[in-house]
Order: structure tokens, then C-alpha cells, then sequence
């Protein structure tokens, strides 16, 4: 991903252990950990949302096992503490939302820090 003012960055979403039904959604929570290239500067929090599988005519018209796709979205707030480096001292919230249907993998990352 790329972080506005501080360039390119990986992020890994470290899942937690609820998965407990909402409806036809579920509800989901985890550790969101996004680290700077430039330095390895990190920060993280938990995460809270819903994950909704979304409908597929294909997996609906054939076996689930076999269907390429599998297309889901999933809508997450995060609680951004604890950082290190040229983010250390920083706190903030965000919002993480993603999408994706067999190979195809979308997200978006909004928010701000400030300390």
C-alpha cells in the first residue's frame, strides 16, 4: 500500500478468534500491523467488523467447491496504537475495506494519526 507522506508500506491483518454469525454476515475481529519499506517503522491496533460473502451466480448454480470466486466484502474499523520508528507516539482510527471474488483482491485504508 501507499501511506500519503510516508510512501510505501505492507500491512497484515492477523485474525481473531471471533467469526460469530450476524445475519447472513459475520462478524470478525483481529490486529491490523502495517510496516513502513522506508525504515520498518510499524504501527497496529484491533480490529472490529463484518464480513458479508456476497452473492455469486456461479457458486449458487454449481457446487461451492468448485465456483471460482468466492466473492466477499468485509468492513473493519481499527484502533491504531503502539507504534515504533518515525511512527512511534502516534495514535489514530481507521477504516479498512476490502473486497474480493477469486483472484481479484481490492482494499482501501482511511484514516489519520496524529501525537
Amino acid at each position: 500500500m501507499q501511506l500519503a507522506g510516508l510512501g510505501g508500506a505492507d500491512w497484515a491483518y492477523l485474525l481473531g478468534p471471533a467469526f460469530a454469525p450476524d445475519g447472513r454476515c459475520f462478524d470478525v475481529d483481529g490486529t491490523l500491523t502495517i510496516t513502513l519499506h522506508s525504515d520498518g517503522s510499524m504501527i497496529s491496533g484491533p480490529l472490529t467488523g463484518i464480513l458479508c460473502p456476497d452473492p455469486s451466480g456461479t457458486g449458487h448454480q454449481h457446487a461451492g467447491a468448485i465456483s471460482y470466486g468466492n466473492p466477499f466484502t468485509e468492513n473493519d474499523s481499527i484502533a491504531l496504537t503502539g507504534g515504533t520508528g518515525q511512527l512511534a507516539g502516534l495514535t489514530g482510527t481507521a477504516s479498512f475495506h476490502t473486497f474480493s471474488a477469486g483472484a481479484r483482491f481490492t482494499g482501501t485504508l482511511e484514516g489519520t494519526l496524529s501525537g
